[in-house]
């Protein structure tokens, strides 16, 4: 089970409608728990402001994130 902060599951649905909405395929979250995860949450505030910028950057340089082959497949 993942544990979130208090506002990161609002703000990491927003980050991820965004980058879905752009590139028209779903992004990996689970590939990037080091960006959102502190000492105490798996999810963040201060990590979702960071999967924001990381985020916004992919959009601007119309780069999107690799998509591990067995990320379905995976159980988390």
């Amino acid at each position: 089970m993942f544990s979130f902060e208090d506002g990161a599951a609002d703000i990491i649905g927003n980050i991820i409608s965004k980058y879905e909405s752009h590139f028209e395929r779903e992004f990996p979250l689970f590939e990037y728990l080091g960006i959102t995860r502190n000492n105490k949450y798996d999810f963040s505030v201060s990590g979702a402001k960071k999967l924001e910028l990381f985020v916004d950057k992919r959009i601007y340089n119309n780069e999107p994130v690799k998509m591990p082959d067995d990320y379905e497949a995976r159980k988390y």
